[in-house]
């Protein structure tokens, strides 16, 4: 009869904190360089660029989050307004048009459906980069150059595409027979999309 020797428990103890161990490590290394521009974020202007560099500060000051909110130089207010607005816009705008096309690709047969989808792949294939250019023109074309417009419908075309390809293949593995069911109870297609499969989507 085989019998476990007693070093087993003290071998899980052992290797259970060595990899707790490892995995604090890890956590620490890689928000090292947060904590770092944290350091150097409270630290006086003279300490900042003083030498031989300090790494915790000698006398601590959020001043500079202060200055950053209030500068005109800086206005990092209007920045962060700026960029909670667009990416709320886009955010919206995005979940409410990839739901209703990922819905239409995943339930109705149409001409062009196969290709459509390969637009939306390819999309994918190629480096944001590339599109910079043609945007630019289209934007100063129409005279959407530095406004909200523009960054929003820029964002169109790298959040739709994705989003619609994912909710494609969401949407197909739901039954239709779910659907189905709410429209013999005398729901229409829009409403067994809101009621049925937004919900779903959801959780």
């Amino acid at each position: 009869m085989k019998t476990r020797g007693l070093g087993d428990p003290l071998e899980r103890f052992l290797v259970g904190r060595v990899l707790w161990g490892g995995l604090v490590l890890a956590t620490l290394f890689a928000m090292g360089p947060f904590l770092w521009v944290f350091l150097a974020s409270v630290k006086t202007r003279v300490e900042l660029y003083a030498t031989p560099i300090t790494y915790i500060p000698v006398q601590p000051t959020f001043q500079n989050y202060v200055d950053a909110w209030t500068s005109r130089l800086t206005p990092f207010s209007r920045f962060f307004a700026n960029s909670l607005w667009v990416s709320s816009v886009t955010m919206v705008a995005t979940i409410v048009i990839s739901t209703l096309a990922g819905y239409a690709l995943a339930r109705f047969r149409f001409v062009g459906k196969n290709t459509l989808m390969l637009v939306f792949l390819a999309t994918q294939m190629f480096p944001a980069v590339l599109l910079i250019a043609p945007l630019l023109s289209q934007w100063h074309a129409r005279g959407l150059i530095d406004t909200y417009q523009a960054l929003i419908y820029s964002n169109f075309s790298f959040t739709v595409p994705f989003t619609v390809w994912m909710l494609v293949g969401y949407f197909e593995s739901i039954p239709r027979e779910l659907e189905e069911s709410a429209m013999i109870d005398g729901s229409g297609r829009f409403g067994a999309l809101l009621r049925i499969i937004v919900p779903l989507a959801a959780t």
